[in-house]
């Protein structure tokens, strides 16, 4: 199968800027209801969280309290539309774009484990507070890929139709909240987020 702001536990936000990334989190939100422009919207939401790699400024490790790396995650609707989102920051992440083929048959799992580079931006909230998104993703050059770190988190994916509730349990308060609101949350055998279904899948990410 086939994602801001900083999580929960890193106290600091991580700063505008460019940065060697590892995906190690795929989470299944079902289905979320928003506000906008005074109408409310319906969409299959699914998120991607990243461990950071590097420095800030100043040359300080981004790392949180814990001396753990910083991590950043990121909302997309569950769509390979030509325009959105998820197509968009996968297609410039694996260097190229899908084929028909490969857009019926692609796995959300595939990209667990992947390093990136991750560009982040700060951008003002609702509330006037300023927040840091994920703005692109691209390929690690392949300079970098000969020298790549040793990733930090286990890679984990919660899905609504086959549920790792020890992945749900390390979630915090307010995603699991959301997921639970899900009309999903309720179904025993929730439909899956279908972006693939051919086992033989290998989509590269260089």
């Amino acid at each position: 199968m086939i994602l801001s702001k900083p999580v929960e536990g890193s106290y600091k936000q991580i700063p505008a800027g460019t940065y060697l990334a590892r995906c190690y989190r795929f989470v299944d939100m079902g289905t979320q209801t928003a506000q906008y422009d005074g109408e409310t919207t319906r969409r299959h939401v699914v998120m991607i969280q990243w461990e950071i790699h590097g420095d800030d400024a100043d040359g300080s490790p981004l790392v949180t309290n814990k001396n753990e790396p910083m991590s950043i995650s990121k909302n997309y609707t569950a769509s390979m539309n030509e325009n959105s989102s998820l197509r968009k920051h996968l297609r410039a992440w694996r260097g190229r774009d899908f084929t028909p083929e490969e857009e019926k048959g692609f796995k959300m799992e595939n990209i667990l484990g992947q390093w990136c580079m991750l560009t982040v931006e700060e951008n003002p909230g609702s509330n006037g507070r300023m927040y840091t998104n994920v703005s692109s993703v691209s390929p690690v050059h392949a300079t970098l890929k000969k020298n790549l770190p040793q990733g930090y988190n286990p890679v984990e994916f919660f899905s609504l139709s086959d549920r790792n509730m020890a992945v749900f349990d390390k979630l915090s308060d307010r995603i699991k909240e959301k997921i639970q609101a899900a009309p999903e949350w309720a179904v025993k055998r929730a439909a899956p987020v279908v972006i693939s279904d051919d086992p033989d899948e290998d989509i590269p990410f260089n």
